[in-house]
């Protein structure tokens, strides 16, 4: 049955307009969708694995230069204020 509500999971995650990205608390990029491909021009294999810094994340970047525990401020509080991340490339 889990397997199924993965598969299911995934392909909803894939069919959205919206860019998507699942990042671990130690800012490693886990998973994209097709559309976060589609609006960065960075491919699958290029984002996986990677560190999330590729973003330019403004909450990353704050709550790294503050020391917090975490790479994202998501990570240490549950939420994060209304921010903005940019991408060069």
């Amino acid at each position: 049955m889990w397997h199924e509500e993965d598969r299911c999971f995934r392909e909803i995650i894939n069919t959205m307009n919206d860019g998507v990205v699942l990042v671990s608390p130690d800012g490693r990029i886990m998973m994209v969708n097709r559309a976060m491909e589609e609006i960065t021009g960075y491919s699958r294999e290029e984002l996986l694995g990677a560190s999330c810094a590729v973003f330019h994340c403004d909450t990353c970047l704050t709550a790294r230069a503050e020391g917090k525990g975490h790479w994202c401020e998501i990570f240490d509080v549950g939420r994060t204020h209304r921010r903005s991340c940019f991408l060069m490339r």
